[in-house]
This record gives C-alpha cells, sequence and structure tokens, in this order.
C-alpha cells in the first residue's frame, strides 16, 4: 500500500520515522529493561513526539489520524493520506469496524460464499465435516473476511490485481462510492485515472495459508 504526500508536510521526518519502523522491525534498535521486569532488555522506548496524549486507547489514535471524520469523508486526499496499519488481520478487522462505527451513514453488509478443496486424496468428504458457521469464521491470510461492511465515501484497499493498466493492483487504495447489491462502485485516488469510478464484482480467492487440511475458496469482493 502507498500514501501519498502533501508537498507542505514535513518529508525529513517522515523519512526518519520510516527508517525507525524499519529498524524496529530488523531489530537494530537498542532494548531497554524496566525496573519490575524479570527478564532481559526486551522494551523499545519510544520518543516522546510519536505518542498519542490521549485516555482512549485505540479511539484516541483513530481521532488522531482521522480528526474530524465524518466532515472529511467527501475529500480524497484526507483519505488518501492516512492509514492505520497493523500485523495481522484480526486486528485490521477490529480497527475497520470502529473507524466504520464513527461514521453517521447508512452500513450495507456483503457475505461470502464458500468451496473447500481437499489438498490430498483421502476418501471421506470434508464438505460434511466442518459447518458454514465455522469456515464463516476463519480469517485467512490474504483473503477478505465473511462479513464486509461498507459505507458510502468511505476508503478500501484492493486485495488482488483487477485491472494493472488502469492501476487497480493489490494495494490499491479506492473510495467507495455506490453500494449495488452484488458489486460496488468505486472511485480510484491515484495515477493517470484518478477519479475514474469502476465496478469491483464478487469474484473466488484462496488464500497461501497451508497450515489446514483442505484450501478454502471465498466468493466475495477482493477488498
Amino acid at each position: 500500500m502507498r500514501l501519498h504526500i502533501n508537498a507542505n508536510n514535513d518529508i525529513e521526518k517522515l523519512e526518519k520515522f520510516t527508517k525507525w519502523i524499519i529498524n524496529v522491525g530488523d531489530g537494530k534498535i537498542e532494548g531497554i529493561k524496566l525496573l519490575d521486569d524479570n527478564y532481559d532488555s526486551t522494551w523499545i522506548k519510544i520518543s516522546e513526539d510519536m505518542l498519542i496524549n490521549s485516555s482512549e486507547g485505540l479511539k484516541g489514535l483513530i481521532k488522531e489520524i482521522y480528526p474530524n471524520l465524518n466532515s472529511k469523508t467527501l475529500d480524497p486526499n484526507y483519505l488518501k493520506t492516512r492509514a492505520i496499519l497493523a500485523p495481522r488481520n484480526e486486528e485490521v478487522d477490529y480497527i475497520n469496524n470502529i473507524v466504520l462505527s464513527e461514521i453517521k451513514s447508512d452500513t450495507k453488509t456483503y457475505r461470502s460464499a464458500h468451496i473447500i478443496i481437499p489438498q490430498n486424496d483421502e476418501k471421506y468428504d470434508k464438505k460434511n465435516l466442518y459447518t458454514p458457521e465455522f469456515l464463516n469464521s476463519l480469517t485467512l491470510l490474504g483473503l477478505p473476511p465473511h462479513s464486509l461492511q461498507l459505507k458510502i465515501n468511505t476508503s478500501i484497499l484492493l486485495l488482488r490485481n483487477l485491472d494493472q493498466s488502469r492501476g487497480l493492483c493489490n494495494g490499491t487504495k479506492l473510495i467507495v462510492k455506490n453500494l449495488g447489491q452484488r458489486v460496488i462502485e468505486a472511485q480510484i485516488t491515484k495515477g493517470s485515472n484518478i477519479q475514474e469510478n469502476i465496478i469491483i464484482p464478487r469474484i473466488s480467492m484462496t488464500s497461501n495459508q497451508n497450515d489446514m487440511s483442505f484450501i478454502l475458496k471465498r466468493k466475495q469482493l477482493p477488498i
């Protein structure tokens, strides 16, 4: 995913933050030990200018990243320059639901359909071993959730390459413009086709996650 920055942003500060994030991931930041900690130096000190002074926890972070959200949803520059990153799909879905609840407009829910593909020649029928409720609950790498809740004028992220010539690639940010019964209409936020509206249908997708005895094919909007 790529984010856009405005010309008046402090680019040097952003580059410094980017380098710091990479160093954290690579384990190059020196750890510190807390006084009451029985373990080795496993804590990382975060600079004061990176901290948010809020007692609201995650909601405070969302308000800091998306101030005045309801009055800014029609501004594509506002949405395409902001993002909250999380390491796992569960956290992403949780944050998305909180942000969505803050936006004052109607919600439309899109639910997926599933097909189970056995990974070997076992004789029993796996279709009879897993309930729809279990399959619906699975959060797998590279797949959208079973239940997608969307609102108009909210930001979404493509999970598949749909049309590379138009910039519709995995990781592209779009803005929802219309919610149909089986498709949605979204607006491109960057590139030569910026502000062009496109139709996104449900497609069949499989996950690269291989820690299960079957392959799950999920038909859902690729966002």
